[in-house]
């Protein structure tokens, strides 16, 4: 069995890896600013810059998901005692 040749040149397929990887980037940023809002919301601090710096200070997405769940469950509990 013969390989099929390929129907693009190097410079094509490069280009559409890179337009493919910054249409993804882009796309993650949007997932990280929504998961840096409910931070910011469930530590409930109407200056919303503080919370910013501190989100986004962290580099590691597992850990910026780890505090934002620990914030959220922080305020339901707090929501709750006040109920």
């Amino acid at each position: 069995m013969s390989v099929p040749q390929a129907t693009l040149t190097i410079e094509d397929e490069r280009e559409r890896f890179y337009a493919a990887l910054g249409k993804a980037i882009t796309q993650w940023q949007h997932v990280e600013a929504a998961v840096g809002r409910i931070f910011s919301n469930a530590i409930s601090i109407t200056e919303h810059e503080a919370t910013n710096h501190a989100f986004y200070a962290i580099i590691s997405f597992d850990t910026k998901l780890y505090m934002t769940d620990c914030a959220v469950c922080a305020s339901s509990i707090a929501k709750s005692k006040l109920d």
